[in-house]
């Protein structure tokens, strides 16, 4: 069975664990950015089972693209850090300074985007009609057509070098934000912000999860059911030594996934029909009945 997931901690583990054991179950391929995997495995079912951001997972599921979410997240992060400006832009002393303002970001339905545009609405009362979005690249899922107030970069273009040149006010980073003096957060307090969003909500916000072919879920659910309670275990056991824990079971993965899709219907980007029940509907049962073991 093929997998592609990204190299974490609690991956690392889940892997040494099955070298030591000698599973012969699953194929580890390799990609690096993990990214890299999500539009293959949504336009071409090129694994068994991947790792996905939790919105291309939404639009693949409004696309009809025949995957399913396993009960597990493995990337989960405060998104504040991910807004960033020049560091000598005065304009901009706060999140609700950037109305009117040009935003870059890699795609439209980025998951980081998503989720700091809904930040950005629920605590500034900031719509996306309010800012100029421009975007480097589309959809991991075909088909799927930007807003008609979005701004496609020509020839894709490099968001910090467009926001140090003056073409762009902010951009939105994933998880390579840059070390630079150049640039500083647009929230002047990223763990200020976190701690509010926190306190509102109860959990940090989720960006990639874990998705399996429909076929290999339904006609191998119980390998499928072994890999995901491994990665569970090797989950549970990475908290107990660093405090760093990661929704596991439905239960603890539903509040932010309905916020997110939420986000997701407000900015257009799923239909408006849409709902919880929508994204779990073809996982087997099994699956959903997986709890964390903590």
């Amino acid at each position: 069975m093929s997998v592609t997931i990204g190299d974490y901690p609690q991956t690392r583990r889940l892997k040494q664990a099955m070298v030591a054991s000698q599973t012969q179950s699953f194929d580890f391929i390799d990609v690096k950015p993990i990214s890299r995997a999500f539009a293959p495995m949504v336009r071409k079912l090129a694994y068994d089972i991947s790792e996905m951001a939790i919105v291309t997972y939404f639009l693949a599921r409004a696309a009809g693209v025949p995957i399913v979410l396993l009960p597990v997240a493995l990337a989960a992060r405060y998104q504040e850090e991910a807004l960033l400006c020049r560091a000598n832009d005065r304009s901009i002393n706060g999140p609700e300074s950037l109305a009117g303002k040009r935003v870059g970001v890699r795609a439209y339905s980025q998951t980081t985007a998503v989720w700091i545009r809904g930040i950005l609405g629920d605590e500034f009362g900031l719509q996306t009609e309010d800012l100029q979005w421009s975007v480097a690249e589309g959809s991991h899922v075909e088909g799927i057509e930007d807003p008609a107030h979005v701004r496609r970069i020509p020839d894709g273009g490099n968001l910090v070098d467009l926001l140090l040149d003056g073409e762009l006010d902010a951009v939105i980073l994933g998880n390579d934000v840059p070390s630079d003096t150049r640039l500083r957060t647009v929230f002047p307090d990223t763990g200020a912000a976190a701690r509010k969003f926190h306190t509102r909500h109860g959990f940090k916000p989720v960006n990639h999860v874990l998705v399996a072919k429909r076929s290999i879920a339904n006609d191998e659910t119980e390998t499928v059911l072994s890999f995901v309670a491994g990665l569970q275990e090797s989950a549970d056991a990475i908290a107990a030594t660093t405090g760093v824990v990661l929704p596991c079971g439905r239960d603890e993965l539903d509040p932010p996934l309905d916020l997110v899709l939420r986000y997701s219907r407000e900015q257009g980007l799923v239909p408006h029909s849409m709902v919880l029940d929508d994204l779990w509907e073809a996982s087997p049962g099994e699956l959903l009945r997986m709890r964390t073991t903590q």
